[in-house]
């Protein structure tokens, strides 16, 4: 991808129900991504141009009352937004 702008969409539906209950397609029964290795996959992306982000289909009626899918909601932007602060950091001239 070189220097290209990168936008990522992290959809929340694809980390595994324990980690996030309050999605729009929860899909009890089948393992989804842990948070561990989701942020493992966005600080491979490393050295990237990401331009933005966004994080989809967080339901925070559905959510648990100890918020954990916000929470892990909250730790993915954290990633894309470090991610950009980081190429930004690197690439200065």
């Amino acid at each position: 991808m070189g220097d290209a702008p990168v936008y990522i969409t992290f959809d929340m539906d694809s980390l595994d129900p324990a980690d996030a209950p309050g999605v729009s397609n929860l899909e009890p029964g089948y393992p989804g991504i842990r948070i561990g290795e989701a942020v493992r996959m966005l600080q491979g992306l490393r050295g990237l141009n990401v331009v933005g982000g966004d994080v989809v289909c967080l339901m925070p009626t559905k959510d648990s009352p100890n918020q954990i899918t916000a929470m892990n909601a909250m730790v993915v932007m954290f990633e894309m937004v470090s991610l950009m602060a980081d190429f930004i950091a690197t690439n200065k001239k």
